[in-house]
């Protein structure tokens, strides 16, 4: 199995972390394809850095600029056209993976037929006197990982910023959905909503009616380098606003555009995964319940965000449903499309090294 690794980025300010993506994953013979957003003057600089890759690595590498905003889920999709691995995994830009964790994807994947999805251990390198609870971190594009004896966990969504996933299952149920993640490009409903992990997961789980899985392999490490830009008061707020509101939107999506028989048949399975994850994330909040200040403060913090993400859930609900709704029974044959992105995103140069 031969896999492509399919970067999307957009600010020079990532490239130092592409560098070191690219000389820790080379060995491994995969074919990198990266996608720079308007940004020539960054497309330009990581074509030079990686020529000059080349003449000591083994690289084989694909760059597309393109010139229209896209969100993640559309510039992953677009990344896919120009990809020839049988296994696609998707790192954002300021991951970098450790050494055996490409490996150890593809042994998972060779091991274990059913696996669709393979998702990475995701390690957060937070800013240094920043108490954040750990129970949130997927605020920051991280996961709360059970200390337990299993190095392959079956999971519910496998996380975004380092999901791997068979290329015939792409062919099979399509790509991520374009409506969501971060961008309002091509109507999708907001800025700040995510989710794209979650529901490609769960559609997984939906369309093979748990016959063909997801999984986390706690081998594969990455480290997700979180930026004090990130840490903001005012991100922290956006993103706990949205937190509870994705899984409604989530499962409003696959409502529309999954078969109600394939998703009363993987409900129990969801069901169950979900369940398991609320019973480590109370482990959690158990492990902190004593009266240190840092774990006064870290509870605190966990309770603020709740009613955070509570009442932008409530919101959606009540006044924004309706809306989001009509998105996608109006735009349904663009729902899971990659094909069209290469006209609609405006390629304006592919360079091969």
């Amino acid at each position: 199995m031969r896999a492509s690794i399919i970067i999307s980025t957009y600010s020079i300010s990532k490239l130092k972390y592409i560098i070191k993506t690219i000389e820790k994953c080379a060995e491994n013979d995969v074919e990198f394809i990266i996608t720079v957003e308007r940004d020539k003057k960054y497309f330009d600089t990581l074509m030079d850095k990686l020529k000059k890759l080349k003449k000591r690595i083994n690289l084989s590498a694909k760059l597309i600029l393109h010139e229209r905003r896209l969100n993640l889920s559309q510039a992953r999709n677009l990344g896919m056209n120009f990809s020839s691995g049988d296994i696609l995994i998707f790192l954002d830009d300021d991951v970098v993976p450790a050494n055996d964790c490409i490996r150890e994807i593809i042994k998972t994947f060779k091991e274990r037929d059913d696996a669709a999805i393979v998702g990475s251990r995701v390690e957060l390198s937070i800013p240094r006197n920043i108490i954040f609870p750990k129970i949130f971190y997927t605020l920051l594009g991280g996961q709360y990982v059970p200390p337990n004896e299993q190095k392959i966990l079956r999971i519910r969504n496998a996380v975004g910023c380092a999901l791997s996933i068979k290329k015939k299952i792409i062919d099979e149920i399509g790509g991520f959905c374009n409506f969501l993640s971060f961008s309002k490009s091509l109507g999708a409903f907001y800025g700040n909503i995510g989710g794209e992990d979650v529901e490609i997961s769960k559609r997984v789980w939906i369309h093979y009616k748990g016959h063909k899985k997801v999984y986390l392999n706690k081998r594969a490490l990455v480290y997700h380098i979180i930026s004090r830009e990130k840490m903001h008061p005012w991100n922290i707020f956006k993103r706990s606003f949205f937190l509870l509101m994705i899984d409604s939107i989530v499962n409003d999506t696959l409502q529309i555009l999954c078969p109600e028989n394939k998703i009363a048949c993987a409900q129990e399975i969801l069901n169950l995964l979900e369940a398991r994850q609320l019973k480590a994330a109370l482990g959690e909040l158990r492990n902190t319940v004593s009266l240190s200040p840092k774990n006064i403060l870290e509870l605190s913090i966990a309770f603020l965000l709740f009613l955070i993400a509570q009442t932008g859930n409530l919101l959606y609900k009540t006044l924004l449903k309706r809306k989001f709704l009509e998105l996608i029974r109006r735009n349904k044959k663009y729902a899971y499309n990659t094909s069209f992105l290469l006209k609609w995103a405006k390629i304006s140069k592919i360079t091969t090294i």
